[in-house]
């Protein structure tokens, strides 16, 4: 017997980067939307009082401000997802190579378009991750992109072998990043 109720079970580090931890939601009014080819589901229901943790114009933003990397990854391994980090703006968050190099990943929806947020911190923590520099004289940031990926939604692209192309901005202290091609921005 079916009560019309739909379960979602996220990995948990996909729940932990969409802070789903510890979360019930119930929508009466939604839908289901399944893809006749891949059988994949689209849940689509509304958050009443939901408001994005992130305030900014992501178009224009990217339009002033189109700092650009990827996402890869080094092997079969999803451990092995790194992402490329533009200098410029890591350095406009207070990051420098010799100082804390520490950020929290978390996530959030802008004019419909998945984002990271990266902001930086002072301690470890369970959530933290690390900026490291590598490349030639150490000058290319990158960040442990695992969660990132499930966070954006494109881990499946990378399991094929694609790189994810990414746009970044700064908003206030924070790097915000998206994929690139999601958006037209008129680049």
């Amino acid at each position: 017997m079916s009560t019309g109720q739909v379960q979602l079970e996220f990995p948990t580090f996909m729940a932990r980067a969409w802070r789903l931890v510890d979360c019930a939601a119930a929508w009466d009014e939604g839908s289901v939307t399944i893809d006749e080819e891949t059988g994949s589901r689209t849940v689509t229901a509304p958050i009443e009082e939901w408001e994005s943790p992130v305030d900014l114009d992501l178009f224009s933003l990217a339009k002033s401000e189109p700092y650009r990397s990827t996402i890869q990854r080094a092997g079969d391994e999803r451990q092995n997802t790194i992402s490329m980090l533009p200098m410029e703006g890591v350095r406009k968050i207070g990051i420098e190579r010799g100082g804390s190099t520490l950020v929290e990943p978390s996530f959030a929806c802008v004019d419909g378009q998945a984002v990271v947020v990266l902001s930086w911190v002072d301690k470890l923590s369970p959530t933290s991750q690390s900026i490291v520099f590598a490349g030639p004289s150490n000058s290319q940031p990158r960040i442990a992109a695992g969660e990132i990926t499930v966070g954006l939604g494109v881990s499946e692209l990378l399991e094929r072998g694609e790189s994810i192309p990414m746009r970044w901005v700064v908003q206030g202290e924070e790097l915000v990043g998206f994929v690139a091609d999601e958006i037209d921005v008129g680049a």
